[in-house]
């Protein structure tokens, strides 16, 4: 599909999405809400979404390891500048520009780093669905969240049977795809190339020796995620328990897996609305404020502190397109 009608179809989607959230809005009701605000806990979240970058940029670190040894420092700035780019820029190309951005400051390829981020985000959904796994059985799920869990269950096996059999037939796999390279030319060539250095990034987790802190830090930051969201449901005064709150996570991250704007704009709203009214039976009102808090709360802070780092990078939009 031309990316164009992608784009279309994600505006649209938004667009529906601010709809179905904000059709109605009582501006007095958000103003009254948005004013009891405790600024003290959403500091305190801005502070912790940042932190939440660290702590990936420890797991990558990692995933890297038996590669290169780089310290954290360079990975933080291309993390923070991969959610700036997602923050702003359509089609998730902010993984492309967190790829590209730690090219520059080590001499792995793109495709390599792409792999390792593929694998990163693998590591992501196996946390969240690790999570969802535990609200099962302290609370009903509503049957999308059930159909979602399977998706990603079904996406996880795939995922590490890639890895684990990528990992053990290293070197028939290496003596495969050069023989492939070695038979085409041309476009085709640069593209298969591309392709077998993201797979070749998937095997830093069959290689690496520290898989139980690489398991600590993935569930680590979705604990931090957590927090962050319970931060601001206590800093509204919106009454939910800790379990209605972790089904808001998981929703809400499930919902950025759908096409919309830069931003998850309006889909992510849309999500929590639904969430808050019809599952929790929640007012209309307050459930607004705190889907206008929470998708604020995390865009602000990386885009803010995003933006400070690529502007201080050499990295060019320009050239991200020529990577791509």
């Amino acid at each position: 599909m031309n990316n164009t009608y992608k784009l279309a179809i994600g505006i649209l989607l938004s667009l529906i999405g601010l709809y179905y959230a904000f059709s109605g809005l009582d501006f007095d009701s958000l103003w009254i809400n948005l004013q009891r605000i405790n600024i003290f806990y959403i500091l305190t979240v801005f502070l912790l979404f940042i932190y939440s970058v660290y702590i990936r940029s420890k797991r990558w670190q990692i995933l890297l390891r038996p590669s290169i040894n780089i310290s954290c420092k360079p990975l933080f700035s291309a993390t923070i500048i991969g959610y700036f780019g997602n923050s702003v820029l359509p089609f998730r190309l902010g993984e492309l520009l967190r790829g590209y951005s730690l090219s520059k400051d080590c001499t792995l390829k793109v495709s390599t780093i792409m792999g390792t981020i593929v694998l990163d985000r693998i590591l992501d959904i196996t946390g969240l669905f690790l999570v969802s796994v535990f609200f099962v059985f302290v609370f009903p799920l509503e049957d999308w969240l059930k159909t979602g869990l399977i998706a990603m269950a079904i996406v996880i096996t795939i995922a590490l049977a890639i890895v684990i059999i990528i990992t053990k037939k290293k070197m028939n796999w290496e003596k495969y795809t050069n023989n492939i390279l070695s038979q085409t030319k041309g476009s085709l060539k640069k593209i298969l190339n591309f392709i077998i250095n993201i797979l070749n990034g998937f095997v830093q987790l069959g290689n690496t020796k520290n898989i139980g802190i690489i398991f600590f830090y993935t569930m680590y930051l979705w604990l931090i995620y957590f927090f962050c969201l319970y931060i601001v449901v206590i800093a509204l005064n919106v009454d939910l328990s800790w379990m209605q709150a972790g089904l808001l996570l998981i929703a809400t991250t499930l919902s950025i897996s759908v096409p919309a704007a830069p931003g998850y704009i309006g889909t992510y709203h849309a999500v929590v609305i639904y969430m808050m009214v019809s599952v929790f039976g929640q007012e209309t009102e307050i459930s607004q404020s705190l889907a206008i808090v929470l998708h604020a709360v995390g865009f602000i802070p990386f885009v803010i502190v995003g933006a400070w780092f690529f502007a201080k990078s050499s990295v060019r939009l320009a050239d991200i397109k020529n990577e791509s």
